[in-house]
């Protein structure tokens, strides 16, 4: 197999190689492995699963990899599992339906919505992080919801709650940053680029993420508001009930209709 140099595109996950293979007999395989025998070696150990699809082969492999003396010495099969997916043009033809493919696995892969470099998701984080905890520190508490049950409400002793639409999606972060880009950040600390826009930078919105089966699209569900133009709104009431004496600072409570748009 003769390799031409790799074109590296390491921001976005991918890296584009051109090769040529040539069928060798067993004498000639024999005499090209020449090694020594008192350095360690690499070993990978592949389980591969290989689909046509149009005008390529996309081969799915779980790689182990370990270096030692031999296999048993390196505890190969102990690692820890990596997924790889390697894409082979057939006949060096592709059309459109191939390209978009090859896009929506990018996307999958990267777990978003827009193709992202890794270099701005990271800044994005970085971003995020610096305003959720005002200083340049990379974890974060991320709020949970309580289930509303009679245990609860008599334990927090609550005199009003809110009712909302039960929905089966997954919890997130909506977050606008400086440049006015929307992104979505979940549980595990992915952040995901939505390709949509928002005047009101410097946002942070919880949310529920939701899949229609039925529009085939996604919703997304906004209960809370934490932070709304750089400013921070977490220590504020919920709410204010409507029969509240207070009701002139209504409009200081995070769950106000003027802050989610």
């Amino acid at each position: 197999k003769l390799e031409k140099p790799i074109d590296d595109y390491s921001d976005y996950g991918i890296r584009i190689g051109l090769s040529s293979e040539t069928n060798q007999n067993q004498n000639q395989n024999q005499n090209q492995i020449n090694f020594n025998t008192s350095n360690d070696l690499s070993f990978r150990y592949k389980n591969r699963r290989s689909y046509y699809i149009n005008n390529i082969r996309y081969d799915l492999t779980i790689v182990k990899e370990a270096n030692g003396k031999d296999i048993i010495s390196s505890n190969l099969l102990k690692n820890e599992e990596k997924y790889e997916i390697e894409c082979e043009i057939i006949n060096s033809i592709i059309d459109n339906n191939d390209i978009e493919t090859l896009y929506n696995i990018l996307l999958w892969r990267t777990n978003t919505f827009v193709l992202c470099p890794n270099s701005k998701i990271d800044n994005v984080y970085n971003s995020f992080i610096k305003l959720i905890n005002g200083i340049n520190k990379r974890e974060y508490k991320s709020p949970k919801v309580k289930a509303l049950d009679k245990k609860v409400l008599l334990e927090e002793n609550m005199d009003y709650y809110v009712v909302t639409l039960k929905i089966d999606g997954l919890h997130h972060l909506l977050y606008v940053d400086e440049n006015k880009d929307v992104y979505l950040i979940d549980d595990n600390k992915v952040v995901k680029y939505t390709g949509y826009k928002h005047n009101d930078k410097s946002s942070i919105f919880d949310c529920e993420l939701y899949y229609n089966n039925s529009s085939k699209k996604y919703e997304l569900y906004i209960f809370d508001c934490l932070f709304y133009a750089g400013k921070d709104y977490r220590k504020q009431s919920l709410m204010v009930q409507y029969d509240s004496p207070i009701k002139k600072d209504r409009k200081s409570t995070r769950l106000n209709s003027s802050y989610i748009t």
